[in-house]
């Protein structure tokens, strides 16, 4: 059963919980997703875009948080993911 079709067609603000201190966790309606989430940098990713929801984040920004040590091709390679 997809999350989508547990959870109903509609999702409010008010049904998604991140908890970033302690054991990361993410539930929306209750259900838990970050086990679906694939790895470690997925779960990083998901959030550093909770912590600073309340403004944009750039690809830069991204590649340096989830790729600190990584080079250009590595930058090439997320730009391509994420077009």
């Amino acid at each position: 059963m997809t999350l989508k079709r547990q959870l109903g067609e509609s999702v409010r603000e008010s049904d998604v919980r991140v908890q970033l201190c302690g054991r990361f966790a993410f539930t929306v309606g209750g259900v838990a997703v970050h086990p679906a989430l694939p790895g470690r940098r997925a779960r990083l990713l998901l959030a550093y875009l909770a912590a600073h929801r309340e403004r944009p984040i750039d690809r830069a920004q991204l590649l340096d948080v989830l790729y600190p040590d990584g080079g250009p091709s590595v930058a090439a390679s997320v730009n391509v993911t994420l077009s």
